[in-house]
């Protein structure tokens, strides 16, 4: 799961903005930054209402394209309409169980390194957002 890996270059600042405000945590390094990613995606999970399980969605009646092309008239394309979103939906809840699923072997087994990339992968979900901001030591303009 861990891409484009690159060099930490510290330290820095994690700013983990959430709903009733920011936490932020010295990372001067990178096993720093694991360890508190972990913290934060444990804390997270056992509040228990940050990482839930998604619900599978329901079939349509017609749930294939074979079924759906033996309808005629207005009802093929109402059936058609419903045969995308389902397949939306079912590629949108197979992505979200396999994160679930990283969550947990993160927490379970400690992995800070994939803790850290489910954070960042869940930063533009609402209350979520982390970011790492570098430390000047001089200024450098505005």
């Amino acid at each position: 799961m861990v891409m484009n890996k690159k060099p930490f270059e510290g330290p820095k600042l994690l700013v983990c903005h959430e709903k009733h405000g920011e936490g932020y945590f010295h990372i001067p390094d990178e096993e720093t930054l694991h360890k508190v990613a972990l913290s934060i995606l444990t804390g997270r999970y056992k509040q228990g209402y940050w990482y839930g399980l998604p619900s599978v969605p329901n079939p349509p009646t017609y749930d294939t394209k074979e079924k759906v092309d033996e309808l005629k008239g207005e009802i093929h394309g109402q059936a058609l309409k419903l045969l995308v979103r389902y397949k939306g939906e079912l590629a949108y809840y197979q992505q979200q169980k396999e994160q679930h699923e990283d969550i947990l072997r993160a927490v379970t087994f400690a992995l800070g390194e994939l803790a850290w990339e489910i954070l960042r992968e869940r930063s533009d979900n609402e209350y979520e957002r982390v970011v790492l901001e570098r430390y000047h030591t001089e200024y450098h303009g505005g």
